[in-house]
C-alpha cells in the first residue's frame, strides 16, 4: 500500500498507481519513464546468504498431478516414461516439470504449476548451446521465510509491490495425509503470506477457505487478486467457485461462479480490457475441455467465450504485446498437445498460431513469446512462426523462470537427473546454476549461482528490478516406511531469496 510519504507514479498506459522508483508497472509491463537501467541494491553491504539454508523437516511426499483414471493416467504415464529418458547431449533426465503457479507458482507467470513436458511433440532443430564462459553476473541476498513450506504455489506481485504467496501441491491426490502435513490437510491455501520490500520480510495472512491446486490466479487491473476454479484435496474435485483478495483489507470474498463447468487445470489470462479468459481443463468427470469462459470484473460475472478448436488442460497461456493470448502445451485424451493458439480478443476467436513442443511459456518484450522446454523455440511477433533457439548450458525441468525489467529472461535452480534407486522410487539431482535468455542475441549468459539448489521454487519480477524466488523442494530422495507404507522423501522450502541482476 502507498504510503502518504511516498511519491505516486503512475503508468502511462494504464494508470495504475506504482511505487517510488518502480522500472515497470506490474500490471501491463510498460516501462515506466525515468526507469533505471539497472536494479541498486538498498543493502550494498549485505553479504550473499550462506549455502546453509534452513529448511522444513523432512516428511513423507506424494508428488501430485492429474487425477489418476482419464487423463490422469495418461498425465502419469506421461510421467513415468518421460522420467526415465536420458538426454543424450549430457545425460540429463527429462520429465514433467508448474502454474505458478505459480505459481506456480506463475505467477506473472503462465498457471503456476509445474508444466507438463513430453518428448512426443516436434522437435525442432536446436542450435548447440550458446552460452558463453563470461563471468557470472548479479547476486543473491536472503528475503526471509515465507509462515509454511511451499511448492508449486503462486507468487503474485501486487500494485502496491508486495507479493502475495499463496496454495500449494504438498499433498493433492496424496491419501496419506496423515504421513504428510502433520496429520491434517495441507494448509498452503488456507494461509497466505505477504512479503513486503520495505521490510524484506515475510507476514501471515489471509489465504482461500478450502485449499486448492491448480487454479486461475493473477492481479486485475483494479490491483485485486483473482482466484478461480482448481482442483480441491478431499473430497477430490473441481472448483466452480471464484474468489477475490483486497489487498488493501487482506480479506477475501466471493464473486459468481463459472457457468458451465467447475474446471481442474484451466489456462488464464488478463485481456486487454482487464477482463480474464478461462479457458480448457478438466471437469469433474476428468474430461477435457474445449469451452471457455471470461469473467468480467466490473459486474464480477462470468459469460461465455469462443471454444478451442480441440480441447486441451493444464496448458499455459500469456498475453502478448499485441493484446493476443497465446496458448501452448497442455494434454487432451488424445495425448499431449502439440500445437499452439492464438486468441484474438477483438474477433473473439481463435486460430492456430503453429506447433512447438511442451514447455514454459514466456512472453517477450518484442511481443513475441519463448517456450523452454526439451527442446527451446521463440515465436516471432510480426509472422507468428517458431523457429528453434539454444537451449541452456545445462538441461533441467522445474525450474524457476521470470523475466527481467530490461526484458531478458532468468532461469535458476531445477532438477537435472534422476534414477530410480533400489525400492523403486526416483531419486533426483538438483543444480543451483542459474543462466540468463538474452533476447537480443538469443544467448544465454552465466549468472550468479542460488546458495543451495532448489526445484519448483515460484519466482517473479519486482517492481524495483530485483527478483524473489521463494519456496520450492530439495527433489526426491527415495523412500521411507510409514503406517501407510514406502512413500517418496520430500523437503520442501519455505526460505525466500532476492537476485540483483
Amino acid at each position: 500500500m502507498m504510503g502518504s510519504d511516498q511519491a505516486k507514479v503512475v503508468c502511462p498506459d494504464c494508470g495504475a498507481e506504482l511505487r517510488e522508483g518502480a522500472l515497470f508497472c506490474p500490471m501491463c509491463g510498460q516501462a515506466v519513464d525515468g526507469a533505471r537501467t539497472a536494479a541498486a541494491d538498498p543493502h550494498p553491504t549485505r553479504e550473499a546468504i550462506s549455502a546453509d539454508e534452513p529448511s522444513v523437516p523432512i516428511r513423507s511426499f506424494r508428488r501430485g498431478g492429474l487425477p489418476l483414471t482419464g487423463l490422469g493416467l495418461i498425465g502419469l504415464v506421461v510421467v513415468l516414461v518421460t522420467a526415465l529418458v536420458v538426454v543424450a547431449a549430457g545425460g540429463m533426465f527429462a520429465a514433467s516439470g508448474t502454474s505458478p503457479s505459480g505459481s506456480s507458482g506463475a505467477p506473472p507467470h503462465g498457471n503456476g504449476i509445474p508444466s507438463v513436458r513430453n518428448s512426443l511433440g516436434p522437435t525442432p532443430s536446436v542450435p548447440a548451446s550458446s552460452a558463453t564462459p563470461a563471468a557470472a553476473s548479479g547476486r543473491w541476498v536472503d528475503a526471509g521465510s515465507m509462515s509454511n513450506a511451499r511448492y508449486g504455489f503462486k507468487l503474485l506481485l501486487l500494485r502496491d509491490g508486495r507479493v502475495l504467496a499463496m496454495g500449494d501441491q504438498w499433498n493433492v491426490f496424496d491419501g496419506d495425509r496423515g504421513a504428510t502435513i502433520q496429520g491434517s490437510e495441507s494448509i498452503g491455501s488456507l494461509h497466505a503470506d505477504l512479503w513486503d520490500p520495505a521490510a524484506n520480510g515475510w507476514k501471515t495472512t489471509s489465504g482461500l477457505n478450502l485449499n486448492r491446486s491448480n487454479y486461475a490466479a493473477l492481479v486485475l487491473r483494479d490491483g485485486r487478486v483473482f482466484v478461480a476454479g482448481g482442483t480441491a484435496d478431499d473430497p477430490l474435485h473441481c472448483f466452480s467457485s471464484t474468489k477475490l483478495f483486497d489487498p488493501d483489507t487482506e480479506t477475501w470474498r466471493q464473486a459468481a461462479g463459472l457457468n458451465d463447468w467447475a474446471r481442474c487445470y484451466p489456462a488464464y489470462a488478463l485481456l486487454p480490457d482487464g477482463r480474464v479468459l478461462l479457458a480448457g481443463g478438466t471437469d469433474i468427470r476428468n474430461k477435457a475441455l474445449s469451452s471457455t469462459e471470461i469473467f468480467d470484473p466490473t459486474t464480477e460475472k462470468w459469460s461465455k467465450g469462443p471454444s478451442m478448436p480441440s480441447p486441451r488442460t493444464n496448458a499455459q497461456a500469456v498475453t502478448l504485446k499485441s493484446g493476443k493470448v497465446l496458448l501452448v502445451g497442455g494434454a487432451s485424451s488424445a495425448g499431449p498437445a502439440t500445437s499452439a493458439l492464438l486468441y484474438e480478443p477483438s474477433s473473439r476467436s481463435w486460430r492456430s498460431a503453429g506447433s512447438v513442443s511442451s514447455g514454459i511459456l514466456v512472453a517477450l518484450q518484442d511481443g513475441g513469446a519463448l517456450v523452454l522446454g526439451q527442446s527451446c523455440a521463440r515465436l516471432d511477433a510480426v509472422s507468428l512462426s517458431w523457429r528453434a533457439v539454444a537451449c541452456m548450458s545445462q538441461s533441467r525441468v522445474s525450474e524457476s523462470v521470470a523475466t527481467l525489467a530490461d526484458g531478458r529472461v532468468i532461469v535458476a535452480g531445477g532438477e537435472t537427473q534422476g534414477q530410480v534407486d533400489a525400492s523403486g522410487v526416483i531419486v533426483t539431482t538438483l543444480t543451483a546454476t542459474v543462466e540468463i535468455f538474452d533476447p537480443a542475441t538469443n544467448k544465454w549468459l552465466p549468472a550468479a549461482p542460488l546458495p543451495s539448489a532448489r526445484e519448483n521454487a515460484a519466482a517473479v519480477l519486482l517492481q524495483d528490478g530485483s527478483v524473489l524466488v521463494a519456496g520450492g523442494d530439495l527433489g526426491m530422495q527415495g523412500a521411507q516406511t510409514t503406517p501407510q507404507g514406502g512413500h517418496r522423501i520430500q523437503e520442501f522450502l519455505k526460505t525466500a531469496l532476492r537476485y540483483w541482476p
